[in-house]
């Protein structure tokens, strides 16, 4: 029995292969697959706080912004593309 959790995370398989041994033999198949669903709810918790710096880092005007999250097995991918006009935007 998997041992329940609250941690939301796909899916899992688990394959039991037999195998052949002194004095007894296999039939076939062999093997069996399982799957082991996920039972946690899902929830839209905010899990990172964007923070924005404000600094001119180029003549450009390009803002820094720092991200930080209070969940360390967190793994995405963040790609930004926009524009502020100056006192218009804010």
């Amino acid at each position: 029995n998997p041992t329940g959790d609250t941690t939301v995370e796909p899916n899992e398989t688990a394959i039991l292969t037999l195998s052949t041994g002194t004095g007894y033999s296999v039939g076939s198949p062999n093997a069996a697959t399982g799957t082991i669903t996920n039972d946690d709810a899902t929830t839209n918790n905010r899990l990172a706080s964007i923070v924005a710096r404000i600094e001119a880092v180029s003549s450009a005007n390009q803002g820094i912004f720092g991200v930080s999250s209070a969940l360390n097995d967190i793994l995405t991918e963040l790609n930004t593309n926009f524009m502020a006009v100056s006192n218009s935007d804010l």
